[in-house]
């Protein structure tokens, strides 16, 4: 079977729970849900769609699924909420909190108030995290780690 994900990002799109749908992706030739992402984040090369959340995460606007709705393909589901499918951890020995050095850029963009810092340095994910990605994308070292 063909990856469907590039090797720096394996995280469904929003709105998708399974990769084995995807693959679908690749019949798509408009690939409607990539101009209509208000973020930039939804990609497609030769092996199929991927997010990048190298400037920016994902705004859960709706518009990657309505499009691919409205185009008769579907495979997009509404009904998952505003959830990305991933994990999420922060790497500690990349961290510059974690190194005792002041940095909240991912506190500060977390619109879903998700990370905590515990004793004022270390900033730990919680559970209410949508694995929107914007974190991801103000780490000045790449230290939040999103996968499926």
């Amino acid at each position: 079977m063909r990856h469907i994900f590039k090797k720096y990002s394996n995280v469904l799109p929003p709105y998708c729970s399974d990769s084995k749908i995807l693959e679908s992706c690749n019949k798509c030739l408009d690939s409607p849900c990539i101009g209509v992402c208000e973020e930039n984040i939804i990609k497609k090369d030769s092996n199929g769609i991927y997010l990048d959340f190298k400037e920016s995460g994902c705004s859960f606007c709706k518009k990657c699924a309505i499009a691919c709705m409205e185009n008769s393909f579907g495979l997009l589901d509404l009904t998952l909420g505003d959830k990305i499918v991933a994990t999420i951890q922060i790497n500690q020995s990349k961290c510059l909190a974690w190194q005792k050095t002041l940095c909240s850029y991912c506190l500060d963009v977390c619109d879903n108030k998700s990370i905590k810092f515990i004793g004022s340095l270390y900033p730990e994910v919680g559970e209410s995290c949508t694995k929107c990605g914007m974190c991801k994308s103000v780490c000045p070292v790449d230290a939040i780690i999103l996968k499926s």
